[in-house]
């Protein structure tokens, strides 16, 4: 998964591949493999003041319901008159905010449906929209966002679509864990001058449809989101348990990239906070000020 929004929102910290990855930076090199970088991916867990309720996160169309987790964490409710009204009248009156720096539509040609026993080959053609965001303007990504929804003809098969190198997959209705994923989405980092994006369709019968094509820039500013970094402690985390401290400066949320469960126990100063879900699928909770 290339995807420049997954790639920060996990943090995932490394990457390595064969091929050039653009918008990451090369650290290490060994025969034909190559690790890369990401230095905006996000700790494993912080602390943010950022956030907005899933309300107002569910109304962001594609792809801002993608940009905006850059810039805030998405909470069941947000208690914070003052947050919500700064997001109201930040991002919602100006989604391209302060983190884009301009995000056109692309007209994009794909087949409606799919019939063959072979991959099929096809190009996203972003000459004109995508080539307008200028990069000598601001430094940034220029990424493509795509999404579109398939219906399986044939549901005893898998589906894949390919665009670039980033795959999506819908299972067989045989699959034991089938993933009912009929949305497909996609973030591809292109290189400078990049003007056509392959697109793959796996070989099987299906149909294509409600293609949405994005080109934005994502500035390399920072969003702010991170208040503070939750550093581990190495001798207090081992088993089931994950321990260490943080520094609160405002009061506001602390954020996991670690997949909600009701089970979990979170204890802050030894005494048991209620978990809840953030970013509508992760572990966090509420925090005060101060050291903890």
């Amino acid at each position: 998964v290339y995807n420049p929004i997954y790639q920060d929102f996990m943090g995932v910290k490394y990457l390595v591949s064969k091929e050039k990855l653009h918008g990451y930076r090369a650290v290490k090199s060994r025969g034909k493999w190559t690790v890369y970088e990401n230095v905006d991916a996000l700790p494993i867990a912080y602390v943010t003041d950022k956030v907005m309720d899933e309300k107002q996160y569910d109304e962001l169309l594609f792809p801002y319901n993608q940009l905006a987790l850059r810039e805030y964490a998405v909470v069941a409710e947000n208690s914070s008159k003052e947050e919500a009204a700064r997001a109201e009248n930040g991002f919602f009156k100006n989604p391209e905010s302060q983190i884009v720096s301009s995000v056109r539509k692309v007209d994009a040609e794909l087949p409606e449906r799919i019939s063959s026993t072979k991959n099929e080959e096809f190009v996203i053609d972003i000459s004109k929209e995508g080539a307008a965001l200028e990069w000598d303007a601001q430094k940034g990504q220029r990424v493509m966002f795509l999404q579109f929804h398939v219906k399986n003809l044939k549901p005893s098969r898998d589906v894949s679509v390919w665009a670039a190198r980033t795959r999506n997959k819908l299972t067989s209705v045989k699959h034991f864990y089938y993933n009912d994923n009929t949305e497909f989405c996609y973030g591809i980092v292109l290189h400078e001058g990049q003007t056509q994006v392959p697109v793959t369709f796996g070989k099987g019968e299906y149909e294509v449809w409600g293609v949405k094509c994005y080109v934005a820039k994502l500035l390399d500013t920072d969003t702010g989101l991170c208040q503070t970094e939750f550093k581990v402690d190495k001798d207090g985390t081992k088993g089931k348990v994950v321990a260490g401290k943080v520094e609160v400066m405002k009061p506001g949320y602390f954020i996991t990239s670690i997949p909600y469960d009701e089970n979990f126990e979170i204890l802050i100063d030894g005494k048991a906070v209620e978990g809840e879900r953030v970013n509508t699928a992760f572990l966090g909770c509420r925090i005060g000020e101060g050291d903890h």
